[in-house]
């Protein structure tokens, strides 16, 4: 489970950390979704890092794509379809 020192962690001065936790943390939440009982937690705390360095909001971004668009994310695996193919490219290819 993700413990309060991964958390602490976003707040790190090495940047290098800071990404490799926001890595962990988009992991988790692309693999567990709201069923991870520290979701809304780490959630919350991933919004708090686009005021990072440009490094570490480009991962964040990647993070909230991967939750919202990804096709492997079951909790909307059903509506892949209503999403505008282009559009859905588009969103990807920027963030891959």
């Amino acid at each position: 489970m993700v413990g309060s020192v991964v958390l602490r962690a976003l707040n790190d001065k090495g940047l290098s950390v800071r990404k490799r936790v926001v890595k962990i943390l988009r992991d988790i939440c692309v693999n567990w979704h709201a069923s991870h009982p520290r979701y809304a937690e780490i959630v919350t705390k991933l919004l708090t890092k686009f005021r990072d360095e440009e490094s570490i909001k480009n991962e964040v971004e990647k993070c909230f794509c991967e939750m919202w668009f990804s096709e492997e994310n079951p909790a909307i695996a059903g509506r892949i379809g209503t999403v505008r193919p282009r559009a859905r490219a588009a969103v990807l290819a920027n963030h891959s």
